[in-house]
C-alpha cells in the first residue's frame, strides 16, 4: 500500500475543441447545464484516463471526502497560485451526524472510525491542485455523478456562544438536504495560509457529494478561524455569534470543567491582535493577569469579525441570548436563504433542547439557559473586571451592528 507520504500524481486531461467544457469558475457551485460540443467524446476522453479501478474514481465521483491535507510552509498568501499541497480522502458515513448531530459534534468525530481507518485511501495522498482540476473537469461532464452543493452559510463565533447548537439546528432542519461541516481541520488549515485560491479549492472539494438529495452545505468554524476570515470569499454568507462578556468569561472559567482553560492556551504565544488590544489599555500582553488575557483573547476574535464586516459590508452578528428562536426566525431564512417548513422548525426546536456537545456518552444532557446565570454568579471580581474593561466595548459595537440589521 502506498505510504501517506507517497503522492499519486493526477494525470492532466487534454482539452477538447470546445469553449464550453471549462469547469465552472464559481467557488461554490457547478453549472451542469453548460453545453459541450461532443458530450460522448468528452466522456470517452475522460474515462480513458480514469478507469474503474483508478483510486481517484471514488473521489471524483464524490463518494469519498477530503479529511487530511498538508501545506508547505512557503505557500504564498493572497490570490496567487499554490503548489505542493497534498491530501487524503476516505469514505464518510454521515448518517449519525444527520440523525443526532449532538453525538458527533465535530467533523473529525464524523469521519473517525473503522470506515475511514480501514480504507485503503486513508494511506494514500494525492496532489491536491491536480485533483481539484480533475474534479472540476469531471463535474462538467454531462454524465457526472456529483452534485455541487450550494455554500449556504458559514458560522464564526467568539467561542462558548452557541455555535455548535446553531450548526446542529441547521443539520436537523432538513437532514437529507443539508450537510454541515463542524470545525473541518482542512478548511482551517487552508485559511491559515491566507491563500485564497487554496481556500476556494478546499471549499469546492468539500461541497461535492454523490448524494443528489444534498443541496446545501454549511460550515461551523473553530473560534480562532475568524482571524483568517480575509482568506474567505467576500461573497460568502456568514454570521458571527457572540455573547454577554460576563457570561462568556464565566463559561471559560467554569470550575466544573476539567482540563486546561481554552482562552489561556495562547498564553506563551499570543496572537498579534492580543498584543494590539492590550496596548489600547496601556499594557503588554505578557504582563496581564490570566483573567485579562482571557478577555483579551475573546476580544481579538470579536475584533477580527468587526473589521471584516466593516471592510466588506457583509455578514451578520447573532447574540447568544437570541437563541434558539433567531435560528428559525432570521439566521436560516434571511441570512442563509433557507425557507423553513413547519416540520423543519419543529426539528430545530427539538434539537435546541439537547446539549449541543453531548458526545456519545453525554447525549442526554440538556441545554439550559439557566446554566448561564449559575456560571455568572461564580465570577470572581478579577474576571468580572476583565469582562467589563476589555470585552464590553466590542460587545457593545456588535450589539449596534445587530440592532441596525434588525430595524
Amino acid at each position: 500500500m502506498t505510504s501517506r507520504f507517497s503522492v499519486i500524481p493526477c494525470l492532466s486531461i487534454p482539452r477538447l475543441n470546445s469553449t464550453t467544457d471549462q469547469a465552472p469558475s464559481n467557488w461554490g457551485t457547478s453549472n451542469h447545464s453548460a453545453s459541450v460540443v461532443d458530450p460522448q467524446a468528452h466522456d470517452h476522453v475522460f474515462l480513458q484516463l480514469i478507469g474503474p479501478s483508478d483510486k481517484r474514481l471514488p473521489i471524483l465521483e464524490g463518494r469519498y471526502n477530503l479529511v487530511w491535507m498538508s501545506t508547505p510552509k512557503n505557500i504564498s498568501s493572497g490570490n496567487s497560485s499554490y503548489e505542493g499541497v497534498t491530501c487524503s480522502f476516505c469514505p464518510v458515513d454521515w448518517t449519525q451526524q444527520k440523525q443526532a448531530p449532538n453525538t458527533v459534534p465535530r467533523y473529525h468525530d464524523v469521519y473517525s472510525g473503522e470506515l475511514c481507518d480501514k480504507s485503503e485511501h486513508a494511506e494514500i495522498t494525492f496532489d491536491f491542485k491536480d485533483l481539484v482540476k480533475m474534479a472540476r473537469r469531471y463535474d462538467a461532464l454531462p454524465s457526472t455523478k456529483v452534485n455541487n452543493m450550494r455554500q449556504a452559510g458559514f458560522i464564526f463565533h467568539e467561542s462558548r456562544s452557541g455555535s455548535t447548537l446553531a450548526a446542529n439546528m441547521l443539520t436537523v432542519a432538513y437532514p437529507s438536504m443539508h450537510r454541515v461541516y463542524s470545525e473541518p481541520g482542512v478548511l482551517y488549515q487552508a485559511m491559515r495560509t491566507q491563500n485564497k485560491e487554496l481556500v476556494k479549492d478546499v471549499l469546492y472539494m468539500l461541497g461535492r457529494t454523490s448524494n443528489l438529495e444534498e443541496t446545501r452545505v454549511f460550515y461551523k468554524l473553530r473560534s480562532v478561524a475568524v482571524r483568517h476570515i480575509e482568506a474567505m470569499p467576500d461573497d460568502m454568507p456568514w454570521i458571527f455569534m457572540y455573547r454577554n462578556p460576563e457570561d462568556v468569561v464565566a463559561s471559560h472559567f467554569n470550575p466544573t470543567e476539567t482540563g486546561s482553560t481554552v482562552c489561556l492556551q495562547e498564553r506563551n504565544n499570543p496572537h498579534k491582535l492580543l498584543v494590539e488590544i492590550a496596548k489600547t489599555f496601556g499594557k503588554e500582553i505578557d504582563e496581564v493577569s490570566d483573567e485579562t488575557f482571557c478577555a483579551t483573547r475573546l476580544a481579538s476574535l470579536c475584533l477580527a469579525a468587526i473589521r471584516h464586516y466593516e471592510r466588506t459590508g457583509k455578514g451578520h452578528f447573532v447574540n447568544y441570548d437570541s437563541l434558539p428562536d433567531s435560528m428559525w426566525e432570521t439566521v436560516a431564512p434571511e441570512y442563509f436563504g433557507v425557507s423553513l417548513s413547519k416540520e423543519a422548525i419543529n426539528n430545530m426546536k427539538n434539537i435546541s433542547g439537547v446539549y449541543a456537545k453531548g458526545g456519545k456518552e453525554r447525549n442526554q444532557r440538556e441545554w439550559d439557559d439557566e446554566q448561564v446565570d449559575e456560571k455568572s454568579e461564580q465570577l470572581t471580581k478579577k474576571q468580572r473586571k476583565a469582562a467589563h474593561e476589555v470585552l464590553q466595548p466590542y460587545f457593545e459595537q456588535m450589539e449596534q451592528f445587530a440592532a441596525k440589521e434588525n430595524k
